[in-house]
């Protein structure tokens, strides 16, 4: 308790978030003596935490672990609980609030997605002289020409627009039917059809690296595998091994694990036989947590995909690069990384800097991931996914009893949002999958058999030491008024600047019969 105590005045007096961030912290960036470095930031769907071989998972993962044992780990990683507003997280380095991206994921026929008045980090990395890839699961708007990723900074792009499909066949559905949904760059593209999509994204990675090998402009490769989402489809040969895993979803989970870290070996060593390896910063990262529904694991940690609790946010991450000295790798960091942090990161990486019109939510994590110093963030709105309101007859606010016994009103509890502050975490409103699913290692068929459970939703306030209390078991709302106090009053800070909800409605005009049976801008273009 003086522990919490100390750190509570401490963390309290010195701390005061800006809302946003606009500069890269002053640093010196890496790349003043030589060439800017090649940056390959490879970013996989659904994976669980429980699902890497490095956290003690049954699921083969060699060059995965290779990499983050001899890295730096990121083990105290955050994202988005979906793909779509991780992906705008990390494009733009600025929260969900902030964009209007906030009530949930970009759906195939709703005009949403990544509003284009923000830069990405692409047009960022090709002010300072970059090359600029996209491989892969784009899933941030498609409904005008301008949201696509050549418009967005991506000089190539090869790879599909919406948030998920068939593995083989490239297809997403619509009323009944199958239609095309990739892409060379504007153009559809189907010589891919009927080829496994991680082997399409890893050779096309092996292509781009071999084109970039005698080139004098650095490479920014954003290599963003479908897998392993959902359908649960792979090649027979990666089920090798695997034999003995319950239930065959589970199996053939582990088996689309298994040919993504096949891939990643495969990038690695054409890096290398590219002579591009040795001034290379390779970022691994998770979109979210694993989807248990589809043979993800989290375990220990409580949730799921979808879900504010640590399984739905808390991700994989590691860092591997050359130009980190030899002294800094084979370490873990625990400070809190956030998926925003990549804009401000990457960019000083590359030597450049953010200007004042830059405002994001991102803070540069070089010094703390390459030089072991501390994390200039000390808190993460994972998100509110709505203002609040207080209507008469409508709704309960909180009423947290401070230290005089008196109490204020300050929050709606039905409104749904999280935030970590140093160690404690606050969630409020209806929490979907408030459960801690078992290892399937050792409990598969139990593990199966709850995943036909349908948890109620926790309602109310829950504040937690995720430290001490990772897998959110001990409720701490009334034993530490003063904490509850504190993130009720950050979640009004943030309250401050929501920006309007970007929404909309089914638009029928997104049929793909429309434009000769395939997926792709169904809206005149507008920079909206």
């Amino acid at each position: 308790m003086d522990d919490d105590r100390n750190f509570f005045l401490n963390f309290t007096t010195t701390f005061s978030p800006p809302d946003t961030f606009t500069s890269t912290n002053g640093e010196t960036p890496p790349t003043e003596s030589h060439t800017p470095p090649h940056i390959i930031f490879i970013m996989v769907d659904d994976l669980g935490w429980n699902d890497v071989g490095y956290h003690g998972s049954e699921i083969r993962t060699p060059h995965m672990d290779n990499l983050a044992e001899n890295g730096v780990k990121l083990e105290n990683y955050y994202t988005a609980p979906v793909c779509g507003p991780t992906r705008a997280q990390f494009l733009s380095g600025k929260y969900s609030i902030h964009m209007g991206t906030h009530r949930g994921n970009t759906i195939a026929c709703e005009p949403t997605g990544l509003p284009t008045q923000f830069p990405t980090i692409a047009d960022k990395l090709k002010e300072q002289g970059y090359n600029t890839h996209l491989i892969g699961k784009w899933h941030a708007g498609f409904h005008t020409e301008d949201h696509l990723p050549t418009s967005r900074g991506f000089d190539t792009f090869r790879g599909f627009l919406l948030g998920h499909g068939d593995h083989y066949t490239h297809t997403r559905q619509y009323q009944g039917k199958k239609y095309l949904d990739f892409y060379d760059n504007t153009t559809p593209y189907n010589q891919s059809w009927g080829h496994y999509s991680t082997e399409v994204f890893t050779e096309r990675a092996k292509e781009i690296i071999e084109e970039s090998k005698d080139t004098s402009k650095p490479m920014f490769m954003f290599l963003s595998y479908q897998a392993p989402h959902n359908p649960l489809q792979v090649p027979s040969e990666y089920l090798d091994g695997y034999e003995h895993i319950q239930p065959e979803s589970r199996r053939k989970y582990a088996a689309m694990v298994t040919a993504i870290d096949e891939g990643v070996g495969q990038v690695v060593e054409s890096l290398k036989r590219s002579g591009m390896y040795d001034n290379s910063v390779i970022i691994f990262s998770t979109d979210n947590g694993g989807d248990v529904g589809s043979a993800g694991s989290n375990f220990p940690l409580r949730g799921n995909k979808g879900s504010l609790y640590q399984g739905g946010i808390r991700a994989i991450g590691f860092v591997s690069s050359p130009i980190i000295s030899a002294a800094k790798r084979s370490r873990e960091v625990t400070d809190l990384i956030h998926v925003t942090d990549w804009m401000p990161t990457l960019l000083h990486i590359a030597g450049g800097s953010l200007n004042s019109n830059d405002l994001i939510d991102g803070v540069n994590q070089w010094n703390t991931i390459s030089n072991a110093e501390r994390s200039e963030r000390k808190e993460i709105l994972h998100n509110i996914k709505d203002r609040p309101r207080f209507r008469r007859g409508r709704g309960r606010r909180s009423r947290i009893a401070n230290r005089r016994g008196s109490s204020f009103d300050t929050w709606n509890v039905r409104v749904v949002s999280s935030l970590t502050y140093g160690p404690w975490k606050i969630l409020t409103g209806g929490q979907a999958r408030d459960i801690v699913y078992p290892n399937p290692a050792n409990h598969p068929f139990l593990w199966r058999d709850m995943l036909r459970l349908r948890p109620r939703s926790r309602t109310g306030i829950q504040v937690y030491n995720i430290v001490e209390d990772p897998q959110e078991n001990n409720n701490l709302l009334t034993a530490r008024p003063d904490i509850t106090t504190l993130l009720l009053s950050r979640l009004k800070f943030y309250e401050n600047s929501i920006a309007p909800a970007v929404v909309g409605r089914h638009d029928t005009q997104c049929h793909p019969e429309n434009r000769g049976g395939v997926w792709g801008p169904y809206i005149e273009a507008r920079r909206a």
